[in-house]
């Protein structure tokens, strides 16, 4: 992949996307906000980054009008990067396309979101791509609501082409790329590895591996008050027996 050092001026990293949301509800702030960690976390030492709303363009045309997913996770980015850190990328030459993207749905873009994103993301090359809503009573209509405020799409290898993600009996999406399930609970949106375990921020998982050493450490104390009590029993019962212990030493 080789990267152009001089790009041209874009006309929209300056300028607002006509209909774009410039706004969010806190209950979407705060579905980018636990997504961010958690995929940080998931991707920690990996070599893929994880942005949000940024500038992916496609052609050298200074006008064409980008695409800023919520979320975006791609391979060869700066793990270092503060996500909200404005900058432009130029699928093929900055970086390849995103290998998974996710909207958060509000009642202004989720037709956008469901309607035309898909066919855009597909056609970037993104490898998987998600929609959910945050809010319990869905603005969605028609064959959208029967989704459940979420719905995925993943690109077949064989066609090259986007086909929907299959839910299981429980209503939950498999990534691929997340190694994850997509669950929608009251809390929100959740991520679940292979084994039904909830995926961590990176400073969840260091309080969990704390409390584990805690535990650990209090079990092991427990141990060895325990082999002392036994001993000083032992010690009593030879003593009675008219046996010196130390002389067993």
């Amino acid at each position: 992949m080789t990267t152009r050092t001089n790009h041209i001026e874009r006309y929209y990293d300056s300028h607002e996307v006509e209909g774009a949301e410039l706004t969010q509800s806190v209950d979407h702030y705060l579905v980018i906000q636990y997504l961010i960690v958690v995929l940080q976390w998931i991707f920690q030492g990996k070599g893929i980054g994880v942005v949000s709303n940024v500038n992916f363009y496609q052609t050298a045309n200074p006008r064409e009008t980008p695409i800023s997913p919520d979320i975006a996770v791609v391979e060869g980015l700066p793990e270092n990067r503060k996500p909200e850190d404005k900058s432009s990328y130029y699928v093929g030459e900055t970086s390849p396309a995103p290998r998974v993207v996710f909207e958060i749905a509000s009642k202004e873009t989720w037709r956008q979101d469901l309607e035309e994103k898909p066919a855009r993301y597909s056609a970037m090359g993104v490898s998987e791509y998600f929609v959910y809503a945050p809010n319990e009573q869905t603005v969605w209509t028609r064959q959208w609501r029967a989704h459940n405020r979420l719905i995925g799409w993943h690109r077949n290898a064989a066609s090259g082409e986007f086909e929907l993600v299959k839910k299981d009996a429980n209503d939950h999406l498999w990534s691929e790329e997340l190694a994850s399930w997509l669950v929608v609970e009251p809390a929100g949106l959740r991520l679940y590895d292979a084994n039904g375990q909830l995926r961590l921020t990176e400073s969840e998982a260091l309080q969990q591996n704390l409390a584990a050493e805690r535990s650990r450490a209090e079990a092991e104390r427990h141990r060895a008050n325990l082999a002392d009590l036994q001993k000083q029993k032992l010690a009593e019962k030879l003593k009675e027996l008219g046996i010196n212990p130390e002389e067993l030493l």
